[in-house]
C-alpha cells in the first residue's frame, strides 16, 4: 500500500531535520578547535582526526551494503529510517557531555553511521513514495540540509558559544536539533514498523567486487570524495583566517565583526542555490558531463587562489567570496552524483545497495585521511614554528585533489545521460 504524498512529505522534513543536525555536528569542530586541544589535552591531528570519526562511518556502513544490501532492501527500511534519525539526535546529543577525547570519537563516528544510514534509507524508500524527479529533489534536499549544518556550525559557531556561554552548550544544540527530529519522527513519521515497507522491492543479489571494479561507481566515489574533501579542509578555515595558530589560539572565541555575520547570512543561500541550478541543469538539459567537468577544474583553482592570499585586511572580503564561489561549484555537482548514482544498477535496489556501498567505501575512506593529514601537518607546523609552508601546502594537496571529480566528469557515460 502506497504511503499518501502528504504523509511522504513530512517523512521527508523529518529527515532533511535530521540530516542537518547530523551535518552541524560534523562541522561544529571548526569553532571549537581550540577549546577542545586545552580540555582533551590532544594536539591538533588528533582534533583533525575527530572530524575523521563522523566520515569514517561512511565506509563502515558502506561494507555493510555491499555484503548484507539485500537484506537491508528485504528488511523494514523505514526502522532503519527511525533508527538512524534516533541515533544522529543520541549520540549528537552526547557529544556535548563527551568525558574525554575517545568517548566523543566513538559519538561521532556513530553521529556519521546514523546519518549516513538514514540517507540511504530514505533513497531507498523514496523510490517507493516519490516518481524519479521528486526523488531526486527530496534526496538533494536531504544533502543540502547535510551542507546547511555544516555551514550554520561553522560560520556561527563562535556566535553561538558567546551566547549560550561554552562550546559544549553549541554541541548540546545541535544536538538537541537531532533529538527533535526523532521525536517528530516517532510523533508525525508514521515511524511504527510495517512489514511491507520491503514488500515488493526487488532485491537481487550482486557480488560486491563487482561493484568496486565499476568503473562509473569510481566516477561516483570521485564526486561523493569532493564533497567530503571539501569540508574536511573546511575545518580548518577558521585556524587558517586568523593568519597564525598563535592568533587563533589567544582569540579562543573566534568571535568576527558583525559584518562577518551579515555576509555569512547573505551568501549561504547563494552557496547552496547551486544545488537546485545544478538539478535543473542535470534532470532538464542532460548536461551532466560539462557540468562536471567546470565544475570539478574550477573549484580547485579557486581553493588554490584562497590559500595563496593574504589572511588579513581588504582580502578578507575577496576570501570570502571566493570560499562562497568554490562551494556554489561544489553544490552544482551534488545533482550529477546523485543522479549518476541512481541510473548505475538501472532499477533493480539490490544492486542499487551494493553500488552506494561501494562509493561509501571507497569515498569515505579518501575523505576520513584528509582532515586528520591536515591536522597532522598543523600540528608539525606548530611544533617547528613554521605554519605557513607545511600547513599551507599540505592544504594546497588536498584542495587539488578535488581535481578527481573533473576527471570522474570525463568518464560520465553520455548514453546514460541523455535519460
Amino acid at each position: 500500500m502506497a504511503m499518501p504524498v502528504k504523509q511522504s512529505y513530512i517523512n521527508a522534513f523529518i529527515v532533511c531535520l535530521s540530516t542537518f543536525a547530523a551535518g552541524a555536528v560534523m562541522l561544529e569542530v571548526a569553532p571549537t578547535f581550540i577549546f577542545i586541544m586545552d580540555e582533551f589535552e590532544v594536539n591538533a591531528m588528533m582534533v583533525g582526526f575527530l572530524v575523521s570519526a563522523f566520515v569514517l562511518g561512511f565506509p563502515i556502513f558502506g561494507v555493510l551494503l555491499l555484503f548484507k544490501g539485500a537484506a537491508l532492501v528485504e528488511a523494514n527500511l523505514r526502522l532503519s529510517l527511525a533508527e538512524g534519525t534516533g541515533m544522529v539526535g543520541i549520540f549528537g546529543l552526547l557529544a556535548g557531555f563527551a568525558p574525554n577525547y575517545w568517548s566523543m570519537w566513538v559519538f561521532r563516528l556513530a553521529v556519521g553511521f546514523a546519518y549516513i544510514m538514514l540517507a540511504v534509507s530514505m533513497m531507498l524508500l523514496g523510490i517507493a513514495w516519490f516518481s524519479m524527479d521528486q526523488l531526486n529533489a527530496v534526496s538533494l534536499s536531504a544533502t543540502v540540509s547535510m551542507v546547511l549544518g555544516t555551514l550554520i556550525a561553522s560560520f556561527f559557531g563562535s556566535k553561538i558559544m558567546s551566547v549560550v556561554g561554552g562550546w559544549r552548550a553549541m554541541y548540546l544544540i545541535f544536538g538537541g536539533i537531532g533529538l527533535l527530529a526523532f521525536v517528530l519522527w516517532l510523533i508525525l513519521g508514521k515511524g511504527a514498523p510495517s512489514a511491507a515497507d520491503g514488500a515488493g522491492l526487488s532485491s537481487e543479489k550482486s557480488p560486491a567486487a563487482r561493484a568496486i571494479r565499476n568503473k562509473y561507481v569510481w566516477c561516483s566515489a570521485g564526486m561523493l570524495y569532493m564533497l567530503l574533501s571539501y569540508l574536511g579542509v573546511f575545518v580548518f578555515v577558521s585556524i587558517a583566517l586568523a593568519g597564525k595558530f598563535e592568533i587563533a589560539e589567544w582569540n579562543k572565541e573566534m568571535v568576527f565583526s558583525s559584518e562577518y555575520y551579515l555576509s555569512a547570512m547573505f551568501n549561504i543561500p547563494v552557496m547552496l542555490s547551486g544545488s537546485g541550478i545544478g538539478l535543473w541543469l542535470v534532470t532538464k538539459t542532460g548536461r551532466r558531463r560539462p557540468l562536471s567537468v567546470i565544475s570539478g577544474f574550477l573549484a580547485p583553482i579557486v581553493g588554490l587562489i584562497i590559500f595563496s592570499l593574504p589572511f588579513s585586511g581588504v582580502w578578507m572580503g575577496v576570501i570570502i567570496e571566493l570560499l562562497v564561489l568554490a562551494l556554489f561549484l561544489l553544490m552544482m555537482v551534488i545533482p550529477t552524483w546523485l543522479v549518476q548514482m541512481q541510473e548505475l544498477p538501472g532499477t533493480d535496489l539490490g544492486i542499487l545497495t551494493n553500488v552506494i556501498g561501494a562509493e561509501l567505501l571507497i569515498a569515505g575512506v579518501a575523505g576520513a585521511i584528509v582532515p586528520a593529514v591536515i591536522g597532522w601537518a598543523l600540528d608539525q607546523a606548530i611544533k617547528v614554528e613554521s605554519y605557513v609552508p607545511v600547513f599551507r601546502n599540505t592544504l594546497y594537496f588536498f584542495v587539488l585533489t578535488w581535481l578527481v571529480c573533473g576527471l570522474a566528469g570525463l568518464l560520465i557515460p553520455e548514453p546514460e545521460l541523455g535519460k
